[in-house]
């Protein structure tokens, strides 16, 4: 049905046009999926939006539901891009009574659960003006209620995953300025910072945005424990880890920033991992990367054993007269034992194995006899 001769009379203050629209207003006595305000809101028509407003505001036409999708006329005029509804919608949406308000935990006033409202994907308003790729109304939304914590979808994406995989930057930075502490979780474990370094590697961010990511997940987490089990967290389609992520696309500036931002890095006690990331790095030929690495997993190692990491590149790379130099050297060296997950109890001799360096075996063997030599002479 033409509704727009209608809506012409009755703005133009014809009784029975306006009794008409007030008839079908809310879509119930024609078995209607949406109500007039969801029609003209997805049409875009802010004139018509604006006096369904005014004309009906007994009917709550602001906070009801599509039967189907479960849309609000917010959800339909983002969806649509229709900037000018969006911002009449919101300012109405300020006015709701009470009684209109949301049950959550704690609470929110009925402005924040009208804007907070998902359909039936349980994507938000601000989900829908992601996926739209419509950064003037991300501002508005997120400008509007910048409170929210942000919730996951059906696809287990909140708003900041979404346009951090999408290579939103202006969305992603205005999302991370303007929210105190948005959720920055992606489905399956991985995180809008997985997504970011993604979008990083195929060149539609910068390493400011990643900057900023980073600081969200500092200022949103609630304990330096919180903080490290974030950059523990790996992507469910590669099975990494932010930190892996970033050396894979030789993303030096990032990996630093993670190596310097993370607690446990910071303090030097996570190696896991480190190890296998400096051979990576050795076999992708990323010199600086290495250096970088390396000094990670010095972090921590004193004494003796501080040039451990230089022996165990040696043996990676084959060097012989290093290795040979570094055991004259420093023959304490051999004794180094990894105390980490995944290389727990290796030594030199280990690494020396795993890279089928058979050749150095024997001397790696008779500096051990010598240690094992001088510590019988000091007993006796």
């Amino acid at each position: 049905m033409d509704l727009d001769p209608v809506f012409a009379a009755a703005i133009a203050g014809d009784a029975d046009a306006l009794a008409k629209l007030d008839l079908i207003a809310d879509g119930a006595l024609h078995n209607d999926d949406k109500t007039i305000l969801h029609k003209e809101s997805a049409k875009g028509n802010i004139e018509h939006v604006r006096f369904i407003l005014d004309k009906f505001k007994h009917k709550d036409l602001l906070v009801k539901l599509s039967t189907r999708r479960s849309h609000t006329a917010l959800h339909l005029a983002v969806q649509g891009k229709h900037t000018e509804v969006v911002k009449a919608l919101i300012e109405e949406a300020r006015n709701l009574p009470s009684s209109t308000s949301s049950s959550a935990n704690p609470p929110i006033s009925p402005f924040q659960a009208f804007l907070r409202e998902v359909d039936h994907d349980k994507d938000t308003a601000l989900h829908a003006a992601v996926y739209a790729g419509h950064f003037e109304i991300v501002k508005l939304l997120v400008e509007a209620d910048p409170d929210d914590r942000h919730t996951k979808n059906t696809d287990g994406k909140t708003p900041m995953y979404i346009a951090a995989e999408g290579g939103y930057h202006k969305m992603v930075k205005e999302m991370c300025k303007t929210c105190p502490a948005p959720s920055l979780d992606g489905p399956g474990g991985s995180t809008a910072l997985h997504a970011a370094i993604k979008s990083l590697s195929k060149g539609k961010f910068k390493e400011d945005v990643i900057e900023k990511v980073v600081a969200v997940a500092e200022r949103s987490s609630s304990s330096n424990r919180s903080f490290e089990e974030f950059y523990n967290k790996t992507d469910h389609k590669t099975n990494l880890t932010v930190l892996e992520l970033a050396v894979e696309g030789n993303h030096v500036e990032v990996v630093e920033m993670i190596l310097q931002k993370d607690p446990a890095y910071r303090r030097g006690i996570k190696k896991n991992g480190l190890m296998l990331l400096i051979y990576k790095a050795m076999d992708m030929e990323l010199s600086a990367m290495v250096k970088l690495l390396s000094k990670a997993y010095q972090a921590g190692i004193t004494g003796v054993h501080k040039g451990v990491v230089t022996l165990i590149i040696a043996i990676r790379r084959r060097d012989h007269d290093e290795i040979t130099r570094l055991l004259k050297d420093a023959p304490l060296l051999v004794n180094f034992a990894e105390n980490y997950i995944e290389d727990e109890g290796w030594t030199p001799l280990h690494y020396v194995a795993y890279n089928g360096l058979v050749s150095i075996v024997n001397a790696f063997v008779e500096v051990q006899r010598m240690l094992n030599m001088n510590l019988c002479i000091q007993i006796w």
